[in-house]
């Protein structure tokens, strides 16, 4: 039998039986959706200002993207999804460090739950604030002196400040 030819494509699985499963809570939170969505939305909106990008493959690296234009440094980005805190002004918050499996660590104490970052493992902090479809960006700098676990945002400061990428790709190597 030719390719193309009339027939039915016994050999494929049944798509059917993966569209749902019993097993699943939808209720349940989607942390690794939308930190994929974080992403995508990153990726959309830095080439939209002019930037190259280069996803690294695999999880093993700290920067989730790597943007650049034509002779210009690289950048290597950190992307978050900020989580809204409804409290006072309503400020959206993310851990700046990266976090540990809980079930190596105390849930109640920051200081062991999360790894601080340190200088070099990536130039620069994107959390996506997706009330507000907007980026908020900090160089790994800024986070490294302050020494803290989490960074919060409140909606009346700037947003969507894409000029700090450009100031890294500006430095020297």
């Amino acid at each position: 039998m030719l390719l193309g030819e009339d027939r039915a494509a016994s050999y494929l699985f049944d798509v059917g039986e993966f569209e749902s499963s019993p097993d699943v809570n939808d209720d349940a939170p989607r942390n690794c959706e939308s930190g994929s969505i974080a992403e995508a939305e990153f990726l959309v909106r830095a080439q939209r200002n002019g930037w190259h990008c280069y996803v690294p493959f695999g999880h093993a690296t700290k920067a989730d993207v790597i943007v650049f234009r034509p002779f210009g440094r690289p950048v290597t980005v950190q992307i978050k999804k900020g989580v809204f805190q409804g409290k006072g002004n309503g400020s959206w918050k993310i851990m700046a460090g990266s976090g540990k499996p809980s079930c190596a660590v105390n849930p109640k104490d920051y200081g062991k739950r999360y790894t601080l970052y340190r200088r070099g493992e990536f130039d620069a902090l994107a959390m996506w604030v997706q009330e507000k479809e907007c980026f908020v960006f900090w160089t790994l700098d800024e986070l490294v002196e302050r020494s803290v676990s989490c960074v919060r945002w409140y909606a009346g400061n700037a947003c969507n400040n894409w000029q700090v990428l450009d100031e890294l790709a500006e430095r020297s190597i």
